[in-house]
C-alpha cells in the first residue's frame, strides 16, 4: 500500500480533512523528515506512538466513542428522511448532537473529551498508514468517527450547515490528506547522467 497519492485538488465544497496537528508524534515525524534516514525514523516514530496511550487503533476506545456511535446512527436515520422544511434538517441535526453528546455542538466542539478524541484519531490514523504492519486496524471505522467529528465542529461554526442532506453527505465523504513532508515520498529516480561518474 503506498502511502503517497498525487495530489488531489482541493473541492471547495468538499476540501480535504487535514491530519497535521502539533503534536508530540507528528513533531517526532518532522524531525524524522530531516535526518538521515527519513523512512527508518518516522517509522521508528510510528512503532513508538503504536505502543502510547495516545493511538487508537479501535474505535470502541476512542474518547467519546458510544456518543459518536449513537449520534453516526441517529444522523443515518437523519439522512436517510430529511424534514423538507427549510432549516429543518439542521435543528434536527443540531438535536441529534444534544441527544447523543449532552451538550451543543459549540460547547461540544470546546470540550476536552471531544479535543482528545480529535487529536488521537488524527494522530492514530497517520500512524496506521506509516505502518504496514497496522493496515489490518478498521481504518474505515475509525476515519467515520474522525469524519462525524468534524461534521459537527461544521454544525457549531456554520448557522446554515445542513441546508440539504446532500450537504451532510459531502462532508461525510471528505478525504483525508497527509501532512506533509512525510519523509516518506518517492526516492528521486536518478537519470543516466546523473549515474555517470
Amino acid at each position: 500500500m503506498s502511502l503517497v497519492r498525487p495530489a488531489v485538488s482541493q473541492d471547495g465544497d468538499r476540501p480535504s480533512i487535514d491530519l497535521s496537528q502539533q503534536s508530540t508524534f507528528q513533531n517526532a515525524l518532522a524531525s524524522a523528515a530531516t535526518s538521515e534516514k527519513p523512512r527508518v525514523e518516522a517509522r521508528k516514530a510510528a512503532t513508538q506512538f503504536v505502543a502510547s496511550a495516545g493511538f487508537v487503533g479501535d474505535p470502541s476506545r476512542t474518547p467519546l466513542a458510544a456518543q459518536t456511535t449513537a449520534f453516526t446512527a441517529a444522523l443515518g436515520r437523519l439522512l436517510g428522511a430529511p424534514p423538507g422544511q427549510p432549516g429543518a434538517l439542521r435543528t434536527a441535526a443540531v438535536k441529534a448532537v444534544r441527544d447523543a453528546y449532552g451538550s451543543e455542538p459549540s460547547a461540544l466542539v470546546a470540550s476536552q473529551p471531544y479535543l482528545d478524541a480529535v487529536a488521537k484519531l488524527r494522530d492514530s490514523l497517520l500512524a496506521i498508514k506509516y505502518l504496514p504492519g497496522e493496515h489490518g486496524r478498521p481504518l474505515a471505522a475509525l476515519t467515520e468517527q474522525l469524519r462525524h467529528l468534524d461534521l459537527i465542529a461544521r454544525l457549531a461554526t456554520d448557522a446554515a450547515f445542513p441546508a440539504k442532506a446532500d450537504d451532510a453527505q459531502r462532508t461525510l465523504r471528505r478525504p483525508l490528506r497527509l501532512p506533509r513532508p512525510t519523509g516518506l515520498e518517492p526516492e528521486p529516480r536518478r537519470t543516466r547522467s546523473s549515474r555517470r561518474v
